[in-house]
């Protein structure tokens, strides 16, 4: 895979499904699931190198699957932003 900002996207996606995660990744959003709960929406502007990742509150491992995440999205990205928010209807 080449190294241009364009294919940051799928690097991360890719990785992080390597950790037993689902990824749907659409352009340069995913959203990422474990088993068949929501986990997280992560954002990534790949010529800033910046992800913008929002974690789902309702789900009960949240923090085991926040810090997993946010350290493979550290290896990839300049800047990360994060947050916990609630899960739309």
């Amino acid at each position: 895979m080449s190294s241009s900002p364009q294919w940051l996207p799928r690097k991360i996606a890719f990785t992080i499904a390597n950790k037993g995660y689902y990824v749907s990744l659409h352009s340069t959003s995913m959203f990422v699931m474990d088993k068949d709960m929501y986990v997280a929406s992560i954002h990534v502007y790949p010529l800033d190198r910046v992800c913008i990742a929002r974690f789902y509150k309702y789900n009960k491992r949240i923090l085991e699957h926040k810090i997993q995440i946010l350290s493979l999205l550290e290896k990839f990205c300049a800047k990360v932003e994060h947050k916990l928010v609630p899960l739309e209807d």
